[in-house]
């Protein structure tokens, strides 16, 4: 049977408590701050299983020009193909 998704607490090495979150194959997929109580450090990982169903996904990477549709570099404020501004794209719904 193969193992399931776990958050795993740890120690680092300065004495605060962080957590990571492993997937089924033991690969580090999400990792969080360092909280002085073990407890804080608890209270975050409730927080982000509550909030990570709802969370939108944005995509720094590339984004589509909203006028003539050529993809533009992320980090772009204007089109390079016909010089429309550029806004931050919008979440995926």
């Amino acid at each position: 049977m193969p193992a399931e998704p776990k958050f795993e607490i740890y120690k680092d090495h300065v004495g605060k408590f962080r957590w990571r979150l492993k997937a089924s194959n033991d690969d580090e997929i999400a990792s969080g701050q360092g909280y002085e109580s073990k407890e804080g450090c608890m209270k975050a990982i409730e927080s982000v299983k509550q909030i990570a169903s709802d969370a939108k996904i944005f995509d720094f990477n590339a984004r589509a020009c909203p006028k003539c549709g050529v993809m533009i570099r992320a980090d772009s404020n204007y089109c390079d193909h016909c010089g429309t501004r550029l806004d931050w794209q919008r979440p995926y719904e």
